[in-house]
């Protein structure tokens, strides 16, 4: 190992976090308040035995007031969730927020009517609120960046260094361009405008006609067969087309040794396992999955 290197180890810092970076309370405030009314009027199910009966009441006053059920177990509306219903169809979370019979199904069957009739939670208010720390534990991801450039804004004014955050790229002529690699395995949910600055595509087998459009709009049209090629790739190939190759181009990547635990499984092997025909096995799975229990 190069001393440089060592060097370059030895002043690696052990985080950049900054107090702020950890939880977002003006954005938790913010989500909170937007549904705190529905929440104070949920409210009236705590400590209720005929839950049934208080749904119903309720259901008739403010039907619109069940809207925020999917935050009490901690699933944010905008994600869309699924589920398996009673029989066995995949349906949407909130297709349980429309009649009261379905809302007192949702209730009982996520576990939250007991958690009403015990007192376990006072207040919902609350209870979101601690819901919503949660959650925002998963964006800290997004907030690495800019708490990066607060770590070296605190380096270079301990050190009374002048520094701008920004500058204009004529300030710097002798650079000429800077590079950026994006990846992602659902290419057509990238936003546009960082899709045009992409100059190569280096894609894996791609099912999603979707997907494939975005790489096959960077291709000349006769070279659509090559692109028709995306489902049907091996593991390990890739066809690579832009600016970084003359001539778009079917290759096999070199495989990791050793593998990671992340091989396609075994279907065919699989399916020719013999298996004990047992109706009480469909009834358990389906149980199972609606209570996210394995």
């Amino acid at each position: 190992m190069s001393e440089q290197f060592k060097t370059f180890l030895s002043q690696l810092s052990e985080t950049n976090a900054t107090l702020d970076y950890f939880t977002d309370f003006k954005k938790i405030k913010g989500n909170v308040n937007k549904i705190s009314i529905k929440l104070n009027q949920l409210n009236y199910l705590i400590g209720k035995e005929n839950l049934g009966e208080a749904v119903q009441e309720l259901f008739d006053e403010n039907p619109k007031v069940f809207e925020v059920l999917d935050i009490l177990i901690a699933v944010r509306k905008n994600k869309k969730a699924k589920t398996f219903n009673s029989n066995g169809d995949i349906v949407l979370l909130d297709t349980y927020f429309h009649t009261s019979k379905s809302i007192l199904e949702y209730i009982e069957e996520t576990g939250l009517g007991d958690v009403f009739r015990n007192k376990n939670i006072t207040n919902l208010v609350d209870y979101v609120f601690g819901i919503e720390v949660g959650l925002d534990t998963n964006a800290r991801k997004n907030r690495g960046g800019e708490n990066m450039s607060k770590a070296v804004s605190l380096f270079f004014d301990k050190a009374e260094i002048h520094y701008k955050k920004e500058v204009s790229n004529t300030v710097f002529p002798e650079i000429i361009s800077l590079g950026a690699l994006v990846i992602s395995q659902r290419p057509s949910e990238i936003s546009e405008t960082i899709l045009a600055q992409v100059g190569t595509y280096i894609a894996l087998r791609l099912t999603n006609s979707s997907d494939q459009s975005i790489v096959k709009s960077s291709a000349p049209d006769n070279l659509n067969s090559l692109i028709d090629l995306l489902p049907a790739l091996r593991t390990g190939e890739a066809i690579i087309v832009g600016e970084a190759i003359k001539i778009p181009s079917r290759v096999r990547i070199k495989l990791n040794n050793p593998r990671p635990t992340s091989d396609d499984p075994k279907l065919v092997e699989a399916w020719k396992k013999a298996h004990p025909e047992n109706g009480e096995n469909y009834k358990i799975v389906v149980t199972k999955i609606r209570q996210q229990k394995f």
